[in-house]
Protein backbone atom coordinates (compact mmCIF):
# COMPACT_ATOMS: atom_id res chain seq x y z
CA UNK A 1 0.00 0.00 0.00
CA UNK A 2 1.32 3.55 -1.15
CA UNK A 3 2.50 4.75 2.05
CA UNK A 4 0.65 8.44 1.51
CA UNK A 5 -2.57 6.24 0.33
CA UNK A 6 -5.36 5.08 3.35
CA UNK A 7 -8.07 3.73 1.58
CA UNK A 8 -8.87 -0.39 1.39
CA UNK A 9 -7.71 -0.01 5.04
CA UNK A 10 -9.03 -0.92 8.18
CA UNK A 11 -8.02 2.51 10.04
CA UNK A 12 -8.66 4.61 6.99
CA UNK A 13 -12.28 3.55 6.84
CA UNK A 14 -13.00 4.52 11.18
CA UNK A 15 -10.68 8.04 10.31
CA UNK A 16 -13.14 8.63 7.13
CA UNK A 17 -16.26 7.76 9.21
CA UNK A 18 -15.18 9.92 12.33
CA UNK A 19 -15.25 12.55 9.66
CA UNK A 20 -18.25 12.21 8.53
CA UNK A 21 -19.17 12.58 12.51
CA UNK A 22 -17.60 15.18 12.83
CA UNK A 23 -19.67 16.92 10.06
CA UNK A 24 -22.76 15.91 10.95
CA UNK A 25 -22.09 17.14 14.53
CA UNK A 26 -20.75 20.49 13.01
CA UNK A 27 -24.05 20.67 10.75
CA UNK A 28 -21.52 20.64 7.88
CA UNK A 29 -23.14 19.30 4.81
CA UNK A 30 -21.15 18.05 1.94
CA UNK A 31 -22.17 21.06 -0.42
CA UNK A 32 -20.57 23.33 2.29
CA UNK A 33 -17.07 21.04 2.37
CA UNK A 34 -17.20 20.86 -1.28
CA UNK A 35 -17.38 24.95 -0.95
CA UNK A 36 -14.60 25.12 0.96
CA UNK A 37 -12.55 22.78 -0.78
CA UNK A 38 -13.16 24.29 -4.05
CA UNK A 39 -14.58 20.97 -5.61
CA UNK A 40 -17.61 19.36 -6.39
CA UNK A 41 -20.45 17.77 -4.61
CA UNK A 42 -20.19 15.08 -6.42
CA UNK A 43 -16.47 14.97 -5.61
CA UNK A 44 -16.82 15.18 -1.89
CA UNK A 45 -19.79 12.03 -2.09
CA UNK A 46 -17.09 9.55 -3.99
CA UNK A 47 -14.40 10.55 -1.54
CA UNK A 48 -16.51 8.83 1.43
CA UNK A 49 -18.51 6.44 -0.19
CA UNK A 50 -15.62 5.17 -2.22
CA UNK A 51 -13.08 5.78 1.14
CA UNK A 52 -10.43 6.47 -1.28
CA UNK A 53 -8.39 9.84 -0.66
CA UNK A 54 -4.68 10.52 0.23
CA UNK A 55 -3.64 11.98 3.71
CA UNK A 56 -3.02 15.25 2.37
CA UNK A 57 -6.64 15.72 1.78
CA UNK A 58 -7.62 14.02 5.32
CA UNK A 59 -5.13 16.67 6.45
CA UNK A 60 -6.96 19.27 4.68
CA UNK A 61 -10.37 18.57 5.67
CA UNK A 62 -9.60 18.70 9.14
CA UNK A 63 -8.27 22.00 8.98
CA UNK A 64 -11.20 23.36 7.15
CA UNK A 65 -13.67 21.25 9.96
CA UNK A 66 -11.86 22.85 12.87
CA UNK A 67 -10.39 19.41 13.97
CA UNK A 68 -7.05 18.37 14.10
CA UNK A 69 -5.28 15.41 12.43
CA UNK A 70 -4.75 13.19 16.15
CA UNK A 71 -7.57 14.24 17.48
CA UNK A 72 -9.61 12.59 14.47
CA UNK A 73 -7.23 9.77 14.96
CA UNK A 74 -8.08 9.41 18.66
CA UNK A 75 -11.57 9.85 17.84
CA UNK A 76 -11.63 6.87 15.28
CA UNK A 77 -10.00 4.39 18.41
CA UNK A 78 -12.66 5.85 20.58
CA UNK A 79 -12.80 2.59 22.27
CA UNK A 80 -9.09 3.62 23.53
CA UNK A 81 -8.48 5.66 25.96
CA UNK A 82 -5.41 8.66 24.71
CA UNK A 83 -3.83 10.39 27.53
CA UNK A 84 -1.66 13.72 26.96
CA UNK A 85 0.75 13.58 30.08
CA UNK A 86 2.16 16.71 31.36
CA UNK A 87 6.02 17.14 31.44
CA UNK A 88 8.13 17.81 34.45
CA UNK A 89 8.47 21.99 33.03
CA UNK A 90 4.53 21.94 32.08
CA UNK A 91 3.80 21.20 35.64
CA UNK A 92 6.30 23.26 37.18
CA UNK A 93 4.40 26.09 35.31
CA UNK A 94 1.49 25.42 36.19
CA UNK A 95 1.89 24.86 39.29
CA UNK A 96 3.50 28.61 40.40
CA UNK A 97 0.07 29.76 37.77
CA UNK A 98 -2.80 27.28 38.69
CA UNK A 99 -4.97 29.96 36.90
CA UNK A 100 -3.15 29.55 33.71
CA UNK A 101 -3.70 25.90 33.87
CA UNK A 102 -7.56 26.60 33.74
CA UNK A 103 -7.24 28.76 30.94
CA UNK A 104 -5.44 26.30 29.29
CA UNK A 105 -8.03 23.47 30.28
CA UNK A 106 -10.78 25.44 28.82
CA UNK A 107 -9.13 26.27 25.53
CA UNK A 108 -8.48 22.04 25.36
CA UNK A 109 -12.21 21.58 26.06
CA UNK A 110 -12.66 23.72 23.04
CA UNK A 111 -13.89 26.87 24.89
CA UNK A 112 -12.63 29.91 22.23
CA UNK A 113 -9.91 32.55 23.78
CA UNK A 114 -12.40 35.32 23.00
CA UNK A 115 -14.98 33.77 25.60
CA UNK A 116 -12.23 33.12 27.99
CA UNK A 117 -11.29 36.52 27.68
CA UNK A 118 -14.92 37.51 28.38
CA UNK A 119 -15.00 35.12 31.32
CA UNK A 120 -11.72 36.08 33.18
CA UNK A 121 -12.07 39.84 31.95
CA UNK A 122 -8.67 40.19 29.91
CA UNK A 123 -7.72 42.56 27.15
CA UNK A 124 -7.37 41.29 23.52
CA UNK A 125 -3.50 42.26 24.60
CA UNK A 126 -3.70 39.98 27.75
CA UNK A 127 -4.99 37.48 26.62
CA UNK A 128 -2.42 37.33 23.79
CA UNK A 129 0.24 37.28 26.65
CA UNK A 130 -1.65 34.57 28.45
CA UNK A 131 -1.40 32.43 25.75
CA UNK A 132 1.82 33.13 24.34
CA UNK A 133 3.05 31.94 27.50
CA UNK A 134 1.43 28.75 27.20
CA UNK A 135 2.48 28.38 23.83
CA UNK A 136 6.48 28.51 24.90
CA UNK A 137 5.56 25.22 26.67
CA UNK A 138 3.92 23.25 23.81
CA UNK A 139 0.94 22.80 24.21
CA UNK A 140 -0.79 25.08 21.71
CA UNK A 141 0.26 27.05 18.65
CA UNK A 142 -0.93 30.85 18.91
CA UNK A 143 -2.61 31.71 15.43
CA UNK A 144 -3.72 35.16 13.94
CA UNK A 145 -6.62 37.55 15.77
CA UNK A 146 -6.24 35.80 19.12
CA UNK A 147 -7.02 31.84 17.82
CA UNK A 148 -5.01 28.97 18.95
CA UNK A 149 -4.18 25.16 17.65
CA UNK A 150 -4.15 22.56 20.17
CA UNK A 151 -1.46 20.54 20.06
CA UNK A 152 -1.86 18.32 23.41
CA UNK A 153 -3.87 15.48 21.81
CA UNK A 154 -5.73 13.66 24.42
CA UNK A 155 -7.15 13.91 27.89
CA UNK A 156 -4.54 15.89 29.81
CA UNK A 157 -3.13 13.85 32.69
CA UNK A 158 -0.34 15.04 35.22
CA UNK A 159 1.63 13.12 37.77
CA UNK A 160 -0.26 11.94 41.12
CA UNK A 161 2.48 13.64 42.94
CA UNK A 162 3.91 15.85 41.03
CA UNK A 163 4.31 19.40 41.42
CA UNK A 164 0.89 20.89 39.81
CA UNK A 165 -0.75 17.75 42.28
CA UNK A 166 1.19 18.84 45.21
CA UNK A 167 -0.20 22.33 44.52
CA UNK A 168 -3.82 21.73 44.06
CA UNK A 169 -5.24 18.49 43.92
CA UNK A 170 -5.89 17.99 47.25
CA UNK A 171 -7.84 21.69 47.99
CA UNK A 172 -9.68 20.77 45.05
CA UNK A 173 -10.66 17.42 46.17
CA UNK A 174 -12.05 18.78 49.65
CA UNK A 175 -13.73 21.06 47.41
CA UNK A 176 -15.50 18.87 44.95
CA UNK A 177 -16.37 16.76 48.19
CA UNK A 178 -18.31 19.42 49.59
CA UNK A 179 -19.93 20.29 46.40
CA UNK A 180 -21.11 16.87 45.94
CA UNK A 181 -22.39 16.98 49.88
CA UNK A 182 -24.68 20.11 49.08
CA UNK A 183 -25.80 18.19 45.34
CA UNK A 184 -26.06 14.85 46.76
CA UNK A 185 -29.89 14.78 46.14
CA UNK A 186 -29.46 15.68 42.53
CA UNK A 187 -29.87 12.90 40.06
CA UNK A 188 -27.00 13.54 38.06
CA UNK A 189 -25.11 13.21 41.29
CA UNK A 190 -23.87 10.24 43.23
CA UNK A 191 -21.56 8.95 46.02
CA UNK A 192 -21.05 5.61 47.07
CA UNK A 193 -18.83 4.57 51.12
CA UNK A 194 -18.39 1.45 52.22
CA UNK A 195 -16.02 -0.14 54.44
CA UNK A 196 -16.43 -3.92 54.05
CA UNK A 197 -13.99 -7.41 54.20
CA UNK A 198 -13.39 -8.94 50.57
CA UNK A 199 -10.96 -11.88 49.00
CA UNK A 200 -8.20 -10.99 47.33
CA UNK A 201 -9.98 -12.21 44.37
CA UNK A 202 -12.90 -9.93 44.71
CA UNK A 203 -10.15 -7.08 45.49
CA UNK A 204 -8.41 -7.56 42.54
CA UNK A 205 -11.80 -7.84 40.44
CA UNK A 206 -12.89 -4.33 42.02
CA UNK A 207 -9.66 -2.04 40.99
CA UNK A 208 -9.63 -4.06 37.25
CA UNK A 209 -13.30 -2.54 36.95
CA UNK A 210 -12.70 0.75 38.55
CA UNK A 211 -9.66 1.61 35.93
CA UNK A 212 -11.57 0.08 33.19
CA UNK A 213 -14.67 2.47 34.34
CA UNK A 214 -12.41 5.55 34.43
CA UNK A 215 -10.73 4.54 31.02
CA UNK A 216 -14.15 4.36 29.43
CA UNK A 217 -15.43 7.39 30.26
CA UNK A 218 -11.96 8.87 30.16
CA UNK A 219 -12.19 7.86 26.10
CA UNK A 220 -16.02 9.44 25.68
CA UNK A 221 -14.74 12.29 27.16
CA UNK A 222 -12.45 12.84 24.45
CA UNK A 223 -14.87 11.94 21.74
CA UNK A 224 -17.67 14.38 23.28
CA UNK A 225 -15.03 17.13 22.79
CA UNK A 226 -14.20 16.23 19.57
CA UNK A 227 -17.89 15.53 18.26
CA UNK A 228 -19.62 18.25 20.21
CA UNK A 229 -19.29 21.90 20.62
CA UNK A 230 -18.35 23.56 24.02
CA UNK A 231 -22.10 24.89 24.86
CA UNK A 232 -22.76 21.14 24.72
CA UNK A 233 -20.61 19.55 27.10
CA UNK A 234 -20.79 20.00 31.34
CA UNK A 235 -17.95 19.90 33.29
CA UNK A 236 -18.10 17.38 35.72
CA UNK A 237 -15.59 14.88 38.15
CA UNK A 238 -15.45 11.68 39.98
CA UNK A 239 -13.24 10.65 42.42
CA UNK A 240 -12.61 6.81 42.34
CA UNK A 241 -10.44 5.96 45.10
CA UNK A 242 -9.92 2.21 46.80
CA UNK A 243 -7.54 0.89 49.26
CA UNK A 244 -7.08 -1.92 52.25
CA UNK A 245 -8.29 0.05 55.06
CA UNK A 246 -9.55 -0.28 58.43
CA UNK A 247 -10.88 2.46 60.77
CA UNK A 248 -9.02 3.25 63.72
CA UNK A 249 -11.96 2.87 66.16
CA UNK A 250 -10.31 3.30 68.85
CA UNK A 251 -9.39 6.67 68.42
CA UNK A 252 -12.82 8.06 69.17
CA UNK A 253 -13.55 8.41 73.39
CA UNK A 254 -16.19 5.38 74.89
CA UNK A 255 -18.58 7.74 76.64
CA UNK A 256 -20.96 5.79 79.34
Amino acid sequence: MNMDQISQHTDAKKLLKSLQEVLKSKKITYADLALQMEVSEVTVKRLFSTQNCNLQTVFRICDLVGISFFDLAALANQDKEVDYVLSEDQEKFFATNPAMFGIFRALHRGVSPDKLAEVWKLSSQKMFKVLRKIEQFGLLEVLPKNQVRIKAVGNIRFQHKGPLARAILRPQIMQFLDHVDVVLKNKDVCMHSAEVELSKKSITELVEEIHALGAKYRARALRDKNLLSADQLQSVRWLFAFAPFETNWQQYELKD
